[in-house]
C-alpha cells in the first residue's frame, strides 16, 4: 500500500505500518507491576508504600537527597524520606518533568509564561519557628496545587541562594510573580495573611 514499516512506535515519526507493541505473558496482558514489581516484592531491600503523592525532590547543594510526599487517602500528612545513596525518579513521561519543575529543576520561563506565582519558604532544620509555620505552608501547597508553586529552601544546605536573596532571618517567605521577587514576609505568618498576599497575583493570572 506504499506505507513504510515502523519498527518502533516510540520513535518521533510514527507514520507507517508495524506490529503493535504489547506486554504479553502466557496469553494475558502483563502490566509493569506484574512484570517487574511483583517478582521483587519479597526482596529485603524493597519497601512499597501506597497512598503517597510525591510533592517534590529534596535538593541540597545541587544533589537530590530525598523526597517529600503527602501521605494518606486525602494527603493529610506530610512525610520526608531521605536517601542513603541516590534518588531514582520514574514517574513517567508527564509526571517526571512535572515533579522536577515542582522541585525547582527545569526552565523557569515555563512558570513565568504560565503566570504561576511561587511561594518560597526559607527555613532550616534547627529553626523552631520554621517548624511552627510548616503545617501552614504544607496546607497551602495542597490547597493551591496547580495555581501556586510552593517550594522550600534550606538555607543551611543552600547558602549561596540564601545570600542571593539576602535572607537574614528565618522563616522568610519570598513571593515571586513572573520570575520577579514581589513580596517578602519574615517570621511566622497566619494563613489568611499569606492568602492575602497571593490573592492579587492569582486574580491577575486568570
Amino acid at each position: 500500500v506504499g506505507l513504510p514499516r515502523v519498527a518502533d512506535y516510540n520513535r518521533s515519526d510514527q507514520t507507517g505500518i508495524g506490529y503493535v507493541q504489547r506486554t504479553i505473558r502466557d496469553g494475558r496482558r502483563a502490566s509493569a507491576a506484574d512484570s517487574f514489581l511483583t517478582p521483587a516484592r519479597h526482596r529485603p531491600n524493597l519497601t512499597v508504600l501506597t497512598q503517597r503523592n510525591v510533592r517534590r525532590v529534596l535538593i541540597e547543594n545541587g544533589r537530590a537527597v530525598g523526597v517529600e510526599c503527602h501521605a494518606g487517602a486525602k494527603g493529610e500528612t506530610l512525610e520526608t524520606w531521605r536517601a542513603e545513596r541516590e534518588v531514582l525518579l520514574a514517574a513517567g513521561g508527564l509526571q517526571s518533568p512535572q515533579l522536577l519543575q515542582l522541585s525547582g529543576i527545569g526552565p523557569g520561563e515555563w512558570l513565568r509564561e504560565a503566570g504561576i506565582p511561587v511561594l518560597l519558604d526559607c527555613w532550616a532544620e534547627w529553626c523552631a519557628p520554621c517548624h511552627m509555620l510548616a503545617p501552614t505552608i504544607d496546607a497551602l501547597a495542597r490547597d493551591y496545587a496547580g495555581r501556586v508553586l510552593v517550594g522550600k529552601l534550606d538555607v543551611d544546605a543552600n547558602p549561596a541562594t540564601a545570600a542571593r536573596f539576602e535572607i537574614r532571618g528565618i522563616p522568610t517567605l519570598l513571593v515571586f510573580d513572573h520570575g520577579q521577587l514581589v513580596d517578602r514576609l519574615v517570621g511566622v505568618q497566619p494563613r489568611p495573611a499569606l492568602e492575602a498576599r497571593l490573592a492579587p497575583l492569582l486574580a491577575a493570572a486568570r
